[in-house]
């Protein structure tokens, strides 16, 4: 991309790609924000073998572990740290483990004899992109690695599923950004480097996480025991956040108010304790006396419209 060749130009240090980046002088907030994601790059790169002459066995990420050294405490003989993958490899790319001062953990010998070693490749080992297969680069799969998400096993998370709802769409974003972990209640602002008390404006005693928002706090418990849930939906209440939202969400169950199904209370129950949490965040006051009937009311007036829309059509 012409725009990063110009940064790297502009702001990069003779040194290798693989080096810290040091900024000459001052520099623009673009490459400050570059330079903040440094780390989440550097967790995502990995060194490809072809002779092992410019990777350091100790100390570059160039298996499935990382780094050697990052699960190896043992300590090392003088200057053994300073070995490179080469040092182990014959003239036929087999390993060779003579020059080792001890013998690795049987699961570790395990991946690096896992490792496809291309003898036929350029001499110079190649820096690929650890997180897609193919391994290159994409700001998707790195947004998904600074969120701690699997990126190779994208079943491991998804919220592609929330845009099937049937719901308004404010509503839908909301339990997108849930999803990611991305609205701000004062934990989440708290992990971003805003220097705020993250206790929860509501009961005043626990940090204020969207889980304890949702549903752990006193008052998240009081309204959803007097919406009245469904014997089917209650040990959902102990799942981890996104099992618990899924489930609720897209379950079959009636609720006990209207003939509603549970799923349109429960989108419009948690709207509601957003709704509630900011007016007394920021107006110190209740949305309104009965947040329930709120809610109940806000989801008959959405299901029967939308019912009614599709008997018309």
């Amino acid at each position: 991309m012409p725009w990063a060749k110009v940064l790297r130009g502009k702001y990069m240090s003779s040194h290798s790609s693989c080096s810290p980046w040091l900024s000459r002088g001052t520099c623009s907030r673009t490459w400050a924000a570059c330079k903040a994601a440094r780390p989440t790059l550097d967790s995502g790169l990995r060194k490809v073998i072809s002779s092992g002459n410019s990777t350091s066995f100790w100390n570059d990420a160039w298996t499935s572990f990382g780094t050697l050294r990052s699960v190896i405490s043992s300590p090392l003989n003088f200057q053994e740290d300073q070995r490179l993958v080469a040092h182990f490899l014959d003239s036929n790319g087999t390993w060779s483990w003579e020059n080792l001062s001890f013998i690795l953990p049987q699961p570790l010998l395990a991946a690096i004899n896992a490792i496809p070693i291309n003898t036929g490749l350029p001499s110079e080992d190649l820096i690929a992109w650890a997180s897609l297969k193919d391994g290159n680069f994409s700001l998707k799969s790195a947004y998904m690695l600074a969120k701690g998400l699997n990126v190779l096993n994208p079943h491991t998370f998804s919220a592609n599923w929330i845009w099937k709802l049937i719901a308004p769409h404010k509503i839908l974003i909301f339990l997108w950004l849930c999803s990611y972990n991305s609205i701000p209640v004062r934990e989440v602002l708290g992990s971003r480097g805003f220097t705020i008390n993250q206790s929860c404006p509501l009961c005043n005693n626990h940090p204020e996480s969207i889980v304890h928002l949702l549903r752990e706090c006193q008052s998240s418990v009081s309204f959803w025991n007097k919406l009245g849930l469904h014997s089917k939906v209650i040990q959902s209440f102990e799942l981890p956040l996104m099992e618990w939202l899924h489930f609720n969400c897209t379950c079959s169950f009636p609720s006990k108010h209207l003939g509603i199904p549970w799923k349109v209370i429960f989108i419009f129950g948690l709207w509601t304790l957003w709704l509630n949490r900011n007016s007394m965040a920021f107006r110190r006051k209740q949305q309104s006396l009965d947040i329930m009937q709120s809610c109940i009311a806000k989801a008959a007036k959405f299901h029967f419209l939308v019912q009614g829309s599709r008997s018309h059509s």
